[in-house]
């Protein structure tokens, strides 16, 4: 029973990894490209701070909520809507709409 339940962590682990990986990828790749588009130090503030937020304002309120909710359910949520939005931002740079100028 106990390599099992390593597997299953290394599993989640392997996953959680390659999933904050992808995110840390996607804003560092949105930071360069606000600069290339703006060649503005205040674009690439607002952005890293647009980065942040979300973590700041959850981890305000989110203790909670999350102590008595199931944790399964909130990773696999969160990870949805972080791979739904860094597709959509893909999409969009594909179609053309995500320009500035």
């Amino acid at each position: 029973m106990k390599s099992k339940l390593n597997t299953d962590y290394k599993i989640f682990w392997l996953g959680q990894a390659v999933s904050q990986l992808g995110s840390s990828m996607t804003s560092l790749a949105l930071t360069f490209w606000s600069y290339q588009q703006t060649n503005s130090a205040m674009a690439v503030s607002f952005m890293s701070f647009c980065n942040y937020l979300p973590y700041i304002l959850v981890s305000i309120f989110g203790g909670t909520f999350i102590d008595r909710s199931s944790k399964k359910k909130i990773l696999i949520i969160s990870d949805t809507i972080a791979a739904v939005c860094t597709i959509s931002i893909l999409f969009s740079l594909f179609r053309g709409s995500l320009a500035l100028t």
